[in-house]
């Protein structure tokens, strides 16, 4: 996960709200014409990845693979909840989720998928949100905390605090250590340790920097990201060895 920088609330929302609201209209999400045009607006504004695990998302809905669909971050599904009605239009809590688990078992299902209308921290519009979670060597995202693996957390969940506490609980929400996407993550994590052997720290700051401006962005984001500044930590320490 990482922050997402919202831009300003896009005319095709603010207009259909400030027409219902001079009627004296409903302003509940489901009554919203346009929201393939508000997806296409979310996955360039997210740099074409899903808001929670950071795979590639390509078109609104079906067909699964690739799709996404409008996220909201608090849910505007929740029975007798002042809140989830209030903010089931306000563009800082609509997002783009990846879709590629709907219809799965419920293990099997990540994301929004898995989500449903229970509430997570808002770490998304943390800045600093990709400093409180990293991958380890078998594939799964965890807190960045002591522990090296997700059962780990399990086990310790209950003396867990602070923003430690809220990844653990973003991450067992959303299911991102569902089999699929730790399989996925694993394919994705061997290619690129191999490509980045060959990479000095010169080219691999090169590529830091291209991958985090694009405006696509690769799938798996900080994954990456992360393997590549432990490249660069195992180079310079030689260098400084020599």
């Amino acid at each position: 996960m990482r922050y997402i920088h919202k831009h300003p609330e896009p005319a095709v929302l603010k207009k259909w709200k400030e027409a219902q609201a001079s009627q004296g209209l409903s302003l509940l999400y489901d009554i919203f014409p346009d929201k393939k045009q508000l997806n296409d607006i979310l996955r360039e504004e997210q740099h074409d990845i899903c808001c929670y695990c950071q795979r590639r998302i390509e078109h609104f809905q079906n067909p699964l693979r690739g799709g996404s669909h409008n996220e909201h971050l608090y849910p505007e599904n929740r029975p007798n909840d002042p809140q989830s009605i209030a903010r089931q239009t306000d563009y800082d809590n609509i997002y783009a989720c990846c879709i590629d688990s709907r219809g799965q078992k419920s293990s099997m299902q990540y994301c929004g998928e898995a989500k449903h209308n229970r509430i997570i921290p808002e770490l998304i519009k943390d800045t600093h949100c990709s400093d409180y979670f990293r991958y380890n060597n078998l594939g799964e995202i965890i807190p960045n905390g002591e522990y090296l693996q997700w059962a780990e957390y399990v086990e310790h969940s209950s003396s867990l605090t602070g923003e430690i506490a809220d990844a653990y609980e973003c991450i067992r929400t959303l299911n991102l250590n569902a089999i699929p996407l730790v399989l996925f993550r694993n394919e994705v994590r061997e290619r690129f340790i191999t490509m980045a052997k060959g990479l000095d720290v010169a080219k691999l700051k090169d590529f830091i920097a291209s991958y985090q401006s694009a405006p696509t962005f690769q799938e798996l984001l900080d994954m990456k990201l992360q393997l590549m500044h432990q490249r660069i930590a195992v180079l310079e320490e030689k260098d400084n060895n020599k």
